[in-house]
Order: C-alpha cells, then sequence, then structure tokens
C-alpha cells in the first residue's frame, strides 16, 4: 500500500524495521521486497549489494532464494550474464530444484 501510494521512504523504512532483529528478522524474502524496492527507485546498485550482503549468515535454506532473487532482478534489468552467475550459484545451492537447473 506505501509503494502503490508513493510512499517509498516509508515503505523502505517498514521494511528496515521487519528485518530487525527484534522484529522478524533477517529474511531472504524481505531482503528481496526491499532490493525489488530500491531497483524500482533506481537504485539498482544499492539493491544488488543490500540483497547480497552477508548473504551467508542467512540460514541456509534461505541463501538459495537471494541468489535466485538477485538473478529475476539482473534478467530484468537486461544483465543476462549477471543474472546467469546469480542462477548459477542458487542451483549450486539447490542441486535437487528443477527450477534452479532449468534457468542455468
Amino acid at each position: 500500500l506505501l509503494i502503490r501510494t508513493g510512499k517509498v521512504p516509508e515503505a523502505l523504512a517498514a521494511l528496515d524495521q521487519a528485518i530487525a532483529p527484534e522484529a522478524a528478522g533477517d529474511r531472504a524474502d524481505l531482503r528481496i521486497a526491499r532490493a525489488r524496492l530500491l531497483e524500482a527507485t533506481g537504485r539498482a546498485r544499492e539493491a544488488r549489494d543490500s540483497l547480497t550482503r552477508d548473504v551467508e549468515s542467512l540460514p541456509a535454506e534461505q541463501q538459495p532464494l537471494v541468489w535466485k532473487g538477485l538473478g529475476d532482478l539482473l534478467l530484468a534489468r537486461g544483465d543476462t550474464a549477471g543474472a546467469r552467475a546469480a542462477y548459477e550459484t542458487w542451483s549450486k545451492l539447490q542441486p535437487f530444484d528443477a527450477r534452479a537447473r532449468l534457468v542455468v
């Protein structure tokens, strides 16, 4: 709702609050949502950095989601080489996921 009404700073603040350890905590879905919002506002580098920063600190089952999310963002931006590299990382982390193997 905040995004649809043009309240991007408020939407980012809400996501930052949700990512805080005392709230939901650092989770792949929240990182992806934040990165998409940053990307939509022309902050591509910040989107990528915030998505992948300290990705290894996430639980192992959430790390592949970050790499898929990065691949999706890069592909939408037209960076096929970058998307392919992100999808390859996703595939390595999810070797039995057919979706991950199909995009590589």
